[in-house]
């Protein structure tokens, strides 16, 4: 087998498997970022905690955050549940 046809079989394997592995590694970093932002504002370990004060001093800045922390949460968790539907209803 000559180079071109082994990196053009090469080449259609990769396409093939990122073109069936993108989106739930994707989605997969994007609940661990959700969860890690989230759980890091519950927790009170954030370190943006002086540049939103500072930005933001009209909002009371402990429990806004504790509010958004929550959201993310929600929305890593809406990502899992998501992926799970979706898996579900095509088998």
């Amino acid at each position: 087998m000559n180079r071109a046809k082994m990196f053009r079989s090469l080449d259609r394997f990769l396409i093939s498997e990122i073109h069936h592995w993108g989106i739930p590694i994707l989605r997969v970093a994007l609940v661990v970022v959700f969860f890690w932002f989230g759980a890091l504002k519950i927790l009170g370990a954030t370190p943006v905690v002086n540049l939103f004060a500072e930005t933001y001093s009209f909002f009371p800045t402990e429990s806004f955050l504790l509010i958004l922390g929550w959201w993310e949460v929600i929305i890593g968790a809406g990502l899992v549940i998501y992926g799970y539907e979706i898996k579900r209803h095509a088998s």
